[in-house]
């Protein structure tokens, strides 16, 4: 699409010719309305009905496709899929008779009251030596 602007006067519409240089119409520009006023309403009005024609005719002009067939060519252009190696291999615990699943790694162990409140003073420690270094004096 091309739109052409005049080179030496002032326009009060654009002449719009597509890539053959066929002639497509002309661009006005836009009339601003209140909010109140009707004229604005049946422009509104106007634009949407147009809009609407357009996207109908569209549709019409486009081919009608079967999505699944085309997935299922893809597929087939595609070729086969060969499966990576897995990772790590799972187990089934057959007692109880549940079928749950068991890693093949045992999780860590947890930590005790007791060490985690070292653990936990040890951070505080770290902590106050950063925000208080000794040097300074506490007021």
């Amino acid at each position: 699409m091309t739109v052409h602007i005049p080179k030496y006067h002032g326009f009060s519409a654009l002449r719009i010719t597509d890539a053959k240089g066929d002639h497509l119409g002309f661009a006005y520009s836009d009339t601003p309305y209140d909010v109140m006023d009707m004229r604005g309403a049946k422009e509104s009005a106007r634009r949407t009905s147009l809009y609407n024609r357009a996207m109908t005719a569209m549709d019409k002009s486009a081919p009608d496709i079967d999505a699944l067939q085309e997935l299922i060519a893809w597929g087939e252009r595609r070729g086969d899929v060969t499966p990576n190696e897995p990772d790590a291999v799972m187990t089934v615990n057959g007692l109880g008779g549940k079928g749950l699943m068991r890693p093949p790694i045992a999780p860590p162990e947890s930590l005790s009251n007791q060490e985690e409140e070292d653990e936990a003073l040890a951070v505080d420690a770290a902590r106050a030596s950063i925000l208080y270094p000794a040097d300074r004096k506490a007021s």
